[in-house]
């Protein structure tokens, strides 16, 4: 007993990685899975029953989940709403036939709505993907690769994602710097995520239809660009107020999760509001939307990755796997390349890698970088670690409510990201080398 509790914080986290992807493999349920790892988690940091309790409990009724429970729930409301007026079906058609095509359209639709840095977006591109996709042309894994892999191409940069505005702050990086040094990143992105996900999926299958895919010209497609323009209404009146009331309460003094998560809830709200008045959706729909049964299974998933996340910071997982790295004299390169890719495969949050390893990657730099452009190369080279863990972590939920939505494969999902992710590391590996020759 002493030498399993003795076990290197890291294996210790890896292994239970390793658990819930076992258990989900045996057909428990992903919440469940997740749920029974965090008690595990509690009692192999030594936290004791009482303490992995009490942990477990502060995480679930925690603001951070609540709210992640509540806009949760409205984009999933949102969406059904979309759906069951028809809005999402023209929405889709027009924008198939302005940019041309299903593939182009099936990609551009999650990449639109991840300019909205909210948590769990991916199950609010979900439904807009699946009707863009060619019915049961693509399969479930396809799908999902293709919404989670498009949905997050600006994370690199995107200004207003909380994990890059924590980044710049720490590395003292204008806003403006960081999106012309990651600009190349996201290209390579969209360029690996075409070349490995949407060209095996939208290939033409032989003996297919070829008329089927015939897009509108003329009259016809302006018409469609149009209906476009206005079923997106919705979705821009979600974005306008998120993008409108988070610096307004800003401004006036409010901080903290709310700054956070209620101009997101209140834009879900508007949207769904105007679904109601426009498209005549009524009481009695918006209310079978918002709490049907379909709802339930997202909300658990949910609350299983924050208790999950709560009980490993509580535990002190984090200082411990630091502790580990540093008692084994590795490198500082490696600790700098280590710490960012193994919290964000914990955390599943770009925020969440950075807030927990960037102080430590920026105290490992040599003396004087952070006093000149130096630092541009190690703060890619950092954050491009990090986001490969974030996108491979089993416990990222735009990854699982996806997976959940189109109810794909776990694993099968893996071999469709796996490529293009490593492609892009890659890739941001090099530019960063260059950065730092060229800096």
């Amino acid at each position: 007993m002493e030498t399993l509790m003795n076990t290197p914080s890291l294996a210790k986290v890896l292994i239970l990685f390793g658990a819930i992807l076992t258990l989900y493999k045996l057909k428990l349920p992903l919440w469940a899975a997740i749920f029974l790892a965090s008690a595990l988690t509690g009692l192999w940091f030594g936290a004791g029953a009482a303490g992995t309790a009490k942990n477990m409990l502060l995480s679930a009724a925690s603001a951070d989940t609540l709210c992640l429970c509540l806009i949760v729930v409205g984009l999933l409301g949102l969406s059904h709403l979309l759906n069951d007026t028809g809005s999402l079906s023209r929405l889709v058609e027009g924008l198939t036939a302005a940019l041309g095509g299903t593939a182009r359209s099936a990609a551009a639709l999650p990449a639109l709505i991840g300019l909205l840095p909210m948590p769990g977006g991916a199950v609010f591109s979900a439904p807009l993907v699946r009707a863009a996709c060619q019915g049961d042309a693509q399969s479930p894994e396809q799908k999902s690769a293709v919404n989670y892999w498009f949905r997050h191409i600006w994370e690199y940069w995107w200004p207003l994602y909380p994990g890059i505005i924590l980044a710049t702050i720490l590395f003292s990086i204008s806003a403006w710097k960081v999106m012309l040094i990651h600009l190349p990143l996201t290209a390579a992105a969209v360029t690996f995520g075409w070349i490995f996900i949407m060209r095996p999926a939208f290939k033409q299958k032989p003996g297919a239809n070829a008329g089927a895919c015939e897009q509108p010209q003329g009259p016809a497609r302006r018409d469609a660009m149009r209906a476009a323009v206005r079923e997106s209404a919705p979705i821009i009146i979600m974005i306008a107020t998120t993008y409108t009331l988070g610096p307004a309460l800003s401004a006036a003094g409010v901080n903290g999760s709310a700054v956070k998560y209620i101009p997101v809830i209140t834009g879900a709200a508007a949207a769904i509001a105007w679904l109601a008045v426009a498209r005549r959706a009524g009481v009695r729909r918006v209310a079978a939307a918002l709490f049907g049964r379909a709802q339930v299974p997202m909300i658990l998933l949910v609350a299983a990755i924050m208790v999950f996340q709560g009980t490993l910071i509580r535990a002190g997982a984090f200082e411990n796997i630091q502790t580990d790295l540093a008692t084994y004299r590795l490198p500082a390169i490696v600790i700098i390349a280590a710490l960012p890719f193994i919290s964000a495969l914990v955390m599943g949050l770009a925020v969440g890698f950075v807030g927990a390893s960037f102080p430590i990657v920026i105290s490992l730099l040599p003396a004087g970088v952070m006093d000149s452009t130096d630092r541009f190369a190690y703060f890619t080279f950092a954050y491009v670690m990090g986001y490969a863990g974030m996108m491979l972590s089993p416990v990222h939920l735009c990854l699982i409510v996806t997976k959940d939505f189109f109810k794909a494969d776990f694993f099968k999902i893996y071999k469709q990201i796996a490529v293009p992710c490593a492609a892009t590391l890659l890739f941001g590996l090099a530019l960063s080398a260059l950065y730092k020759y060229i800096f």
